[in-house]
Order: structure tokens, then C-alpha cells, then sequence
């Protein structure tokens, strides 16, 4: 067993310590190891004499005053969490398929109710509705994706963490929404099958229907009769009309609620002192546009009351003063590429010895430079690292003498400092600026030695 299985194996069987308590035990063996190497042993040997790992594990944990054994205690509570686990699926299951046969079964027998008979005409009825449905959508899906777009490339900019767990956020709020708007239009198409009939209100409708009839003149009877023939002109405009909602008001509808999320952010930062006077123009302009347009679209074609143009008159105005303004604030703004100023780099250094032709692991955060000092001894390298530490923490410098390489970890857990990042982003937006965020997650890596030395030391493929 090689020097690094081992030390991996031993740090596996301790995962119940502490990860201080683990780290400091496993560079103890390491340190014993390579002493044992130095006085001419090899790898293997020295591994050997700590006898079986087993053995050497339940050592550690007496030490520690835990028991040995406690492998197989979780083994049987996760044996039993899983055969509850298991019963709990299957019960869910088993509940999930009755409610869904109960729920069938009410459905058809109010189909039945209605007095729908099941004929072929009906079935195909049912399927030309369901495609109808699932076109709408897919149709849906556009402004979704264009919403989903513009959003997400502005949530990039910022560091990750964060921008993942916003992109992700904000990707199931309109997930949600999305199955929320498919379940109304399904809901849409199928309504009338599953409404229930109300038979007293439909035999008064019939008598009443009656007594008109031997009231109505000859001039309406022609007009009844043509309204008869005239059934597939009244299924046309039926459609039409609900394209219109699905092709026309609908993405209206959701532009309106997308802009009216971004005048609540706006509104928000005036409370923070940051006045974005011309998009907020442009989101009231758009709102009261689109609104406007929406209902005269309804008032045309649901209603027969008269269209009125103020909303129009009123959005057009706020947009070109917005569109000004804007213009104005964009023409200001500064987009600069680099990371934000105020914030100090910090420098470790560490000095290894090497004896062979070593590689450094690459990182793409990584920025890797050598420097030639030829004052220093063969061998000697000085390991130099400049961070920012209000992403970081301190780094460590591994050096692995079995596969010759240098590694630079760097523990990132202030990166999840949400305070931090909202801040300095308020702090950015008040000076009408915008910084590439991304580069405080950037480290320099500097390697400095005699020329001798550098010509051992190589980057590692970032590809390999």
C-alpha cells in the first residue's frame, strides 16, 4: 500500500472525528512515514510496521474515547432507516394510486352526469383538445425562455456562490409559475366535461326557451335558423378568441408581471439611496402601455363596451421621458472590468525544498507566475500567494512527495457571506458603477527559485 492509499483509507474510517482532529492525525502518519522513508525504508515498509489499519483505527478511536465498533451500530440503524423508507415509498404509493382511481372515477361519472357518451367522435374530441393544450404550452415557453435569459445574464456577474443559488431560485420560481399557467390552460380545455349540470336550472331554461319560441315572430325564427347553420362561424371565433388569450394577452399578462417585479426592485433601491429615476420611468410607462393595450384587446373582442386611449396617451409619455433618462444614466454609468476597489489582497509565503521535476496544480481561478532569483540555493523554491481575503482564507501550500506535485488549496467559505456581496454590490450601484465581480474569486500564485530550479517545476494540465 502506497504512502497516499493509506493516509486516504485512514482518513476515511476516522470521518467520525472532527475534521480538525482528522487532519492533524493524518499529518502526524505523514510526517512519521516520510521519516521513516529518510532512514531508508520504503513506503510499504513503513506502512507495514503500524501492523493492521483496522487495528490501528479502533486505536485512534479509544484514544478518542469512542467506540470502535461504531460502524456497525450505524450499519444497523441505516439498514433499518432504509427498510422504513422503503414501507413509507411503497404506502405512498399504494395511497397516491386510490386517490387517483377515486379521482378518475368521479370525473367519468360526472362525464356521465353531463350526458357526454363515450363515442369515438367524443374520444377523438378529448385528444384534438389535449395536443391543443400542449401546443399552448410549448407556445408559453417563448416568453418564458426570453424572461429566463435577460435574467439570468445579469445574475452571472455575480460570485459564485451566489450567482448559483440565484439563478437556481429564481429557475424554480418560474418553474413553478410555468406549471401553474399549463394546469390553467389544461383546466381551460376540460372544464366543461367535469362542471356539474344543474338539471333545475336547465329545465326553467328549457320552459323559458319554450315560451319565447311561441312568442318570437317569423322574423326571428329566420334569424334562429340562420343562427343554426351559422354553428361553424361561431366555433371559429370561438377559437380565435381563445388564441387571442393564450397568443396575444397571455405573453402581454406575463410581460406586465416581469416588469412590475422590476419596479418593486426599483423601488426597493430608492429606500438603499440609489435613484434610477429613468427605469423607473420605463417600468411605469410599460406597465400602464401594456395594461391599456391588454384592455382594449378584451373590451374589442369579450366585451361590447367602448375602448378608451388614456392609458396609451399616459404609458407613451413616461416611456420617452424614461427612454431620455435612461439614455442619460447609461451614458454615466461605468461598466469597469475589474474586481472592486477597496478591498486588500493578502499575502502568504512558504518555502519547500524539491528534489525532482515537479508540477503544480492548476486552477482556473489561478493566475501562475515564476520569478528567477538566482541567490537561492538548488532546490529551494518560494511559494508566494496573494488573495483576497474577503473571499478567503488563509491557504495551505501541499506539497506530495510521491507524485511530485504543489498544491494551493485555498478554503472559500467566506464566499457564502451574502451581507458582503449585497453591499458591495449597493455600494456600486450608488456610485452608478458595476465592477466584474468574478475577479475576487482570482488568486496570484507566484514560484520563485534559481533558473536551475524553475526548469523542474511545470504546470499541470488544466485538460489532463
Amino acid at each position: 500500500m502506497t504512502k497516499k492509499k493509506f493516509l486516504s483509507e485512514l482518513e476515511k474510517k476516522l470521518s467520525v472525528l472532527d475534521d480538525s482532529e482528522i487532519q492533524d492525525i493524518i499529518n502526524e502518519y505523514r510526517d512519521i512515514i516520510d521519516e521513516k522513508v529518510k532512514h531508508g525504508k520504503t513506503e510499504k515498509e513503513a506502512i507495514e510496521d503500524f501492523g493492521s489499519l483496522d487495528d490501528l483505527v479502533k486505536e485512534i478511536l479509544s484514544a478518542y474515547k469512542i467506540n470502535p465498533n461504531y460502524k456497525d451500530v450505524h450499519k444497523d440503524e441505516f439498514e433499518a432507516s432504509a427498510k422504513k423508507l422503503g414501507e413509507d415509498f411503497d404506502t405512498f404509493i399504494k395511497k397516491g394510486a386510490e386517490k387517483a382511481s377515486k379521482v378518475t372515477k368521479k370525473v367519468m361519472d360526472q362525464v356521465r352526469e353531463n350526458e357526454q357518451e363515450f363515442t369515438i367522435e367524443f374520444i377523438f374530441e378529448l385528444l384534438f383538445k389535449a395536443i391543443a393544450a400542449l401546443l399552448l404550452c410549448v407556445v408559453a415557453t417563448i416568453p418564458m425562455t426570453i424572461i429566463k435569459e435577460l435574467v439570468e445574464s445579469l445574475l452571472r456577474m455575480f460570485v459564485s456562490p451566489l450567482s448559483n443559488i440565484l439563478i437556481f431560485l429564481f429557475e424554480f420560481v418560474l418553474g413553478i409559475l410555468f406549471l401553474i399557467l399549463c394546469g390553467f390552460i389544461f383546466v381551460a380545455m376540460f372544464k366543461q366535461y367535469v362542471t356539474p349540470n344543474k338539471k333545475k336550472e336547465e329545465k326553467k331554461e328549457i320552459e323559458k326557451k319554450e315560451n319565447m319560441k311561441e312568442k318570437e315572430t317569423k322574423k326571428n325564427e329566420k334569424v334562429v335558423k340562420r343562427s343554426e347553420h351559422d354553428a361553424l362561424g361561431t366555433l371559429i371565433i370561438t377559437i380565435m378568441k381563445v388564441a387571442v388569450i393564450f397568443f396575444i394577452l397571455l405573453p402581454i399578462w406575463m410581460m406586465e408581471f416581469g416588469i412590475g417585479i422590476c419596479l418593486v426592485f426599483l423601488l426597493a433601491a430608492m429606500i438603499k439611496g440609489i435613484f434610477f429615476v429613468g427605469p423607473l420611468f420605463l417600468c411605469a410607462g410599460g406597465i400602464c402601455l401594456l395594461s391599456e393595450i391588454s384592455s382594449i384587446i378584451y373590451r374589442m373582442i369579450f366585451t361590447e363596451k367602448k375602448p378608451h386611449f388614456y392609458g396609451i396617451l399616459i404609458g407613451l409619455v413616461f416611456l420617452v421621458i424614461g427612454t431620455f433618462l435612461t439614455i442619460d444614466l447609461v451614458m454615466n454609468f461605468d461598466y469597469i472590468k475589474e474586481a472592486p476597489s477597496g478591498y486588500d489582497k493578502k499575502n502568504y509565503t512558504e518555502t519547500l525544498e524539491i528534489d525532482a521535476n515537479t508540477v503544480v496544480d492548476y486552477d482556473y481561478h489561478m493566475k501562475y507566475q515564476t520569478k528567477i532569483d538566482n541567490t537561492m540555493a538548488d532546490h529551494q523554491i518560494k511559494v508566494e500567494v496573494i488573495y483576497y481575503e474577503d473571499i478567503y482564507q488563509a491557504p495551505m501550500v501541499i506539497k506530495e512527495n510521491e507524485n511530485h506535485e504543489i498544491t494551493v488549496a485555498l478554503e472559500d467559505n467566506k464566499r457564502t457571506n451574502f451581507k458582503f456581496h449585497y453591499q458591495m454590490l449597493i455600494d456600486d450601484l450608488r456610485e452608478n458603477q458595476l465592477h466584474d465581480y468574478r475577479q475576487l474569486e482570482d488568486y496570484d500564485v507566484i514560484i520563485t527559485a534559481n533558473e536551475n530550479t524553475l526548469n523542474l517545476i511545470s504546470l499541470k494540465d488544466p485538460w489532463y
